[in-house]
C-alpha cells in the first residue's frame, strides 16, 4: 500500500523533472539561435548569401530575441539581399532598421548603406 506521503513525493519529483526539462530546452533553444546567428555571419562572410538567409530565418523563429540581436539579423538579411541584387528588399530592411531600431548600431550602419 502506498502512503499519501509517497504519492506526494512522487508528484513533487515528477514536477521537478518536468521543470528541469523545460529549463534545459529553453537553454538549448538559445544555443540553437546563437548557432544560427554565427552560421549566418559565416555564410555571409564566405559570400554564401542564400545560405546566410536560411540561417537568419531559423534564428528569427525564436520569440525571445533581444532588440540588438533582432537588429543584427535584419542587417545581415539586408546585406545578403543587397549582395544578391534584391535592392528593393534590402532598402526596405535598411529603412526598417533606421526607423524601428534607432538606438542600435545597425541603424547607423543602415544609414551608411542607403546613402
Amino acid at each position: 500500500m502506498v502512503s499519501k506521503f509517497e504519492t506526494l513525493s512522487k508528484h513533487v519529483f515528477y514536477k521537478i523533472v518536468v521543470i528541469s526539462l523545460l529549463l534545459s530546452l529553453t537553454g538549448c533553444a538559445k544555443l540553437i539561435m546563437v548557432d544560427n546567428l554565427e552560421n549566418a555571419h559565416e555564410s555571409f562572410n564566405s559570400q554564401s548569401y542564400d545560405e546566410a538567409l536560411v540561417h537568419i530565418r531559423k534564428a528569427e523563429h525564436f520569440n525571445k530575441l533581444n532588440t540588438e540581436i533582432r537588429a543584427e539579423l535584419i542587417y545581415i538579411k539586408a546585406r545578403s539581399y543587397e549582395a544578391l541584387g534584391y535592392e528593393r528588399e534590402s532598402n526596405a530592411l535598411y529603412q526598417h532598421l533606421i526607423s524601428e531600431h534607432k538606438t542600435s548600431q545597425y541603424s547607423s550602419l543602415a544609414m551608411i548603406r542607403t546613402k
